[in-house]
Order: structure tokens, then C-alpha cells, then sequence
């Protein structure tokens, strides 16, 4: 996992807007979003079922108002049965593994639970989560990962984060905390390394353990039955002052359907972290990834310091306008592939946009050698995420590709 060790999400967590309403659920637990947005915008972002492995996606408003937030619904079950229920506005993200969900949006279902107790502390650049490992079935459009390890976030009103896992950070605890419902993690490494534990700790370090693999929050894609090896997501453009809402979709597997191909992509390898290198500036950033859960292109801005200013509010650059720059990818075979990229004066952006291709701000001094290729690298193209260990045309796993759409 890029973890708050070496993963910089900062302003916000991005989430893909997915639905998905393939299967029929009982009862109270039919597409049921976990909490009301605590924003004006009170939406849930519905997906449509493209094909058995693809699903709608929507990028928008995230339940903190924050914008580039890429949203999907998640159909969560009780292991071996079809007593479900749907989520929506799940952050699907590209930088982290597995599922995580609150626990108020699932109270309803009889999730299993190892014994004894697991929990985990997953750490972001934004904050942590807390809360314990359950297993579940998870679906979504035709696909199932059956009795997968997911973390339920503790959202009680005594949900309180031990001092041993905050550590004085943030706390991603609540819906409004996040900016969405749940994270669904879909790198291209597979497990989430944690730190767990079986008690609550008191103290750093006490009571952490390795779980076995089953038993560690991991990404859901490689336990499909065919499509499994990664996925896709294609988005449109957007023009420079952004949209309101963009709908894309997201495929899963790569090369193992006709509508997942990646003939003709910019094939990316990346070392076992899940990194590879960006030259920008002259410098090279050995740590860099793609991440649709930045909702932002995050980097050091270096020699073009003195016109990307940073807004005096939120914490993106501000520049006096619009300027645009190239950046160039390791490739394989020791080829490049160079990027162009603008970025836009966040403040002038407006309110009423929430999809934008040219956000950027600055990456936290632990992230120096990291060029973070966000939400707005995904606009206007086809993005590939392979998965460790996993082949397909493109090559073995951990690896990502993208095509100009």
C-alpha cells in the first residue's frame, strides 16, 4: 500500500462514481448509500452496468464539497449468500489495496469475522482509518470476489482512534472526513501490508501482528474468477474550465475480453512498490505512480517555483495563468513517453465545476522523489492498472499503460 510513508494524497481522496445494480438484494439492504452526503449537493452517483466486467463512472463533488472525486458503488455480502447490500459514492482508488467501508453502512449485514479479533490501522497522506477486519463477499457488475478480508471503519459515536494508530494524524473516520462513503482499493500491488493488530492498542508497536494472507485487506480485482489480472478506466476530456460531472467507465481485466484490449498503449513497469520513474524539470522521480485517488497532479514544482504560487487557500498552485508543461515516463524497452500537462489557477476554477484536467499543487517534502500523476492525468484517456504477478499482453504485473483515447 502507498501509505502516508510514500503516498501524498493531501487535499482529498478521489473517488470514481460507480453503480452497480447487477444483483437483486433483500430487504432494507437494496442500493443503499451509508450515510446522506453532508454537503448541499445530497447525491448518490449511480453507475449503469456497461457489460459483465464494466461499469459507468462519474467523477464529481465528494461528499466535503472537495472536487475530482471518483465515485463507484459497491454491493457488499454476507460470505456465500445473496444478503446484500449496495453502497454508493465508494472512492475507487488506484493507489491503495482493498476494501473499506463504515461500519454504519453495513450494520445490517452478518459479515464473518476472524477469530480472534483483527484490526487495522491503514494510513493516508490525508489521515488514517481504524477499524476491523470482517470478511465479505464483494460484487460488482458481474464479477464477485468471494470472502474477501475488508476493513470495517469504526464510525460510533465512540469510534475513537487509539493514540497508537493516529499518532496525532488526521482521522478519516466519517463519511464527511473522507469525502466519501468508502475506499475500494485496486493498485497494482496486491496486499495492504497494514500495521494490524489483535487488540486495541495502547501503545506503539503492542500487539502487532501479520495476519495471514486471507485475513489482509487486499485488492478485490485478483480474486474475480477471469477478469483479474487489472482493470481500465476511460474518461473523457474535459476543456479548461472543467464540468460539472464527467461519466467514463470502468473495465475490468485486461486483454481477456474484447472490450479491455491494450494494443497500442504506453506500457509502464513498475518496480514492487508500484512505482516508476518521471522526468521532470531535468530531474528524475523514481517514486512516481498514478493514482485516481489524488485529486490532483502533485509534484515539486522546482525551477517553475516563481509562477506556481501556491493559493493562499487549500494548498494548490495558483499561478498567475494558465501554464502548461511536459513530463516524460520511463517506458519499457528504455523508451519514453512524454505527457503534457497545464495547470490552472485553482482559485479561479469556480463552484459549479467539479471535474477538472488541470489542478496541481505541490507534494509534501517526504514525497521529493515522487511526480504523483492524479485524477486530472486520467481525463481524455484509457488508463491501465496491472496488477503484481498478473499477465496480459501488455506484460507481467505490478505495471501501469494508458492510451491517448
Amino acid at each position: 500500500m502507498k501509505s502516508i510513508y510514500s503516498r501524498f494524497k493531501l487535499q482529498c481522496l478521489c473517488s470514481i462514481g460507480v453503480a452497480i445494480s447487477i444483483i437483486s438484494c433483500g430487504g432494507d439492504n437494496n442500493n443503499t448509500s451509508s450515510t446522506a452526503p453532508t454537503n448541499s449537493r445530497n447525491t448518490d452517483y449511480e453507475s449503469v452496468v456497461l457489460a459483465a466486467n464494466s461499469l459507468s463512472v462519474t467523477i464529481a463533488e465528494g461528499l466535503n464539497g472537495q472536487s475530482n472525486i471518483p465515485f463507484v458503488s459497491v454491493t457488499i455480502c454476507d460470505p456465500g449468500t445473496y444478503n446484500c447490500k449496495t453502497i454508493h459514492n465508494i472512492m475507487l482508488d488506484t493507489g491503495s489495496q482493498g476494501l473499506r467501508i463504515f461500519a454504519s453502512a453495513v450494520k445490517s449485514l452478518n459479515l464473518g469475522l476472524p477469530s480472534p479479533n483483527i484490526y487495522e490501522c491503514a494510513l493516508f497522506g490525508s489521515g488514517v482509518t481504524w477499524g476491523a477486519v470482517k470478511v465479505a463477499d464483494i460484487r460488482m457488475a458481474g464479477e464477485l470476489a468471494s470472502s474477501m478480508a475488508i476493513q470495517v471503519i469504526d464510525d460510533s459515536n465512540n469510534g475513537i482512534v487509539p493514540s497508537a494508530c493516529s499518532n496525532g494524524q488526521p482521522t478519516n473516520q466519517t463519511p464527511a472526513a473522507m469525502g466519501a462513503n468508502g475506499i475500494i482499493g485496486v493498485s497494482n500491488t496486491l496486499y495492504d501490508t497494514g500495521p494490524y493488530f489483535n487488540c486495541i492498542p495502547s501503545a506503539a508497536n503492542a500487539c502487532e501482528i501479520t495476519p495471514p494472507p486471507n485475513y489482509q485487506i487486499q485488492n478485490p480485482i485478483a480474486a474475480f474468477a477471469v477478469n483479474n489480472n487489472g482493470l481500465l478506466i476511460r474518461l473523457p476530456q474535459v476543456s479548461a474550465s472543467g464540468a460539472p460531472t464527467v461519466t467514463g467507465s470502468v473495465i475490468f481485466g485486461i486483454d481477456t475480453q474484447a472490450n479491455n484490449a491494450s494494443n497500442g498503449a504506453n506500457f509502464i513497469p513498475a518496480n514492487s512498490n508500484g512505482y516508476f520513474t518521471t522526468i521532470f524539470n531535468g530531474i528524475a522521480y523514481s517514486q512516481s505512480y498514478i493514482d485516481s485517488g489524488s485529486n490532483a497532479l502533485y509534484f515539486v514544482a522546482g525551477s517553475n517555483s516563481n509562477e506556481l504560487s501556491i493559493c493562499s487557500v487549500g494548498g494548490l498552485y495558483c499561478p498567475a495563468s494558465t501554464k502548461t508543461y511536459t513530463a516524460t515516463m520511463t517506458l519499457q524497452n528504455n523508451t519514453t513517453s512524454t505527457v503534457n500537462f497545464s495547470v490552472a489557477n485553482a482559485n479561479n476554477l469556480g463552484v459549479t465545476n467539479h471535474a477538472f484536467n488541470n489542478l496541481a499543487g505541490p507534494i509534501p517534502a517526504a514525497g521529493a522523489q515522487s511526480f504523483d500523476w492524479g485524477l486530472p492525468f486520467f481525463f481524455g484517456r484509457t488508463v491501465y492498472v496491472g496488477i503484481s504477478g498478473k499477465t496480459s499482453n501488455a506484460g507481467t504485473g505490478p505495471y501501469f499503460a494508458y492510451t491517448d483515447n
